[in-house]
């Protein structure tokens, strides 16, 4: 009886020990359930989270580039109310370039933003002018400090308005200047690229800074200024000898006028490119035209006080025309042909004028009085505006301003 006590009570310890583990055993299974499942929940969302991220960034970034893009070629349409640093700007419509539904999950809404990190209006100062050293070389002056505006992007999803993403980067908008690097030129009033010589009639020079005539390539001994009335003034050449088109514009002949009809379509009462064509002139509020043809005569003064200075450009089609008498010019007279003769009528400039070339016969009654003119003048606009004046824009995305946080 004893033996079957002890068999019973061994039996018991044996199934409770059984029981014990079966619990363990099902309790870490169901642990490791529970965590594997909770594993594949927090996979799925992060797998989504992702998957939402990348979309949105995608779609700003998409905006942004469109941002980037519409500025090149759109800056003059934008507009702030003041200019100062830190305003922003939305364009109306822009954002209606961009599809609303995208590829995947969800659909975004985007915002395009401008906005200004330097205020547009400088002041107006114009740094000073030194004295010249006695050889005719063209003062500059710095350009302006350049404009920096931060295009901003941001997409936020349709259903999901807590999923958004802003990326931005910054552009900055330079003027490079037309007279070799500013937009002062200080030149003599008479500029030739060569040798001057057959002067005939009165020509009057007053000298700009003791200079009267300066040539840009030649050796000032082939300067013979005949009759000329020079004033007191000098005659001098450029230390490094250059074309008359780098020397005044600093730029080669073959690209000069190009430069110059681009920049006359944004300043149509200052710049003229005169040619044999009047199609190819853009409208103007005054009407100013060439007659008589290839080396006809330029009728009416460039003298409104408001516009000046005036870019008055002879092409090589047009030759040499005569300044009509009595016709005032304020600003620089070009002549990209080499006529060898010239006549340059009775008119009154103020400036300087640049002939390309040789003169090898002057015939003229014209007065020139030597003036330094800045270019930029007139040109500072106080609405809201960016307005570069007559020089060229150059646009560079700053490297190092990517944001996407």
């Amino acid at each position: 009886m004893e033996g079957n006590i002890r068999s019973s009570t061994a039996t018991g310890r044996g199934g409770f020990a059984t029981l014990m583990i079966t619990v363990i055993l099902l309790l870490v299974a169901t642990i490791a359930t529970l965590t594997v499942a909770r594993a594949g929940l927090f996979e799925q969302k992060y797998a989504g989270l992702d998957m939402r991220g990348k979309e949105v960034h995608a779609a700003a970034v998409g905006g942004l580039e469109l941002g980037i893009q519409w500025f090149w070629t759109n800056w003059p349409q934008l507009s702030w109310s003041s200019g100062s640093a830190g305003e922003v700007t939305e364009p109306a419509g822009l954002v209606d370039q961009l599809a609303v539904a995208e590829a995947g999950a969800d659909s975004y809404r985007h915002s395009l933003a401008y906005e200004l990190l330097t205020p547009l209006d400088d002041g107006g100062a114009v740094p000073a002018v030194s004295t010249p050293v006695p050889v005719m070389v063209p003062v500059v002056v710095p350009v302006v400090v350049p404009v920096v505006v931060r295009v901003i992007s941001t997409a936020t999803a349709e259903a999901d308005s807590h999923v958004a993403k802003t990326v931005s980067a910054d552009l900055m908008l330079g003027r490079v200047g037309l007279f070799h690097g500013g937009d002062l030129l200080d030149a003599p009033p008479l500029v030739v690229e060569g040798c001057l010589r057959g002067v005939m009639g009165n020509p009057a020079i007053h000298p700009n800074n003791g200079i009267a005539i300066g040539t840009t390539s030649a050796d000032p001994s082939c300067i013979d200024s005949g009759s000329f009335d020079l004033h007191g003034g000098a005659i001098a050449t450029l230390t490094e000898p250059r074309t008359l088109s780098e020397a005044i514009f600093g730029l080669p002949a073959e690209h000069l006028e190009t430069r110059l009809r681009e920049i006359e379509q944004r300043e149509p009462e200052r710049v003229y490119v005169v040619d044999l064509d009047d199609s190819n002139n853009p409208p103007r509020q005054h009407d100013h035209s060439l007659n008589g043809g290839q080396h006809g005569d330029w009728q009416g003064s460039l003298d409104d006080a408001s516009r000046r200075p005036y870019i008055l450009y002879f092409t090589a089609a047009a030759g040499c025309p005569r300044i009509g008498d009595g016709t005032a010019v304020y600003g620089l007279v070009y002549y990209a042909a080499d006529c060898g003769s010239h006549d340059w009528g009775g008119g009154n400039i103020h400036g300087t004028v640049a002939v390309s070339g040789s003169i090898t016969a002057l015939s003229a009654t014209a007065t020139v009085h030597g003036q330094a003119w800045n270019f930029r003048e007139g040109e500072r606009d106080h609405t809201g505006r960016i307005a570069p004046g007559l020089a060229m824009v150059e646009i560079l995305q700053l490297p190092g301003s990517w944001r996407d946080f």
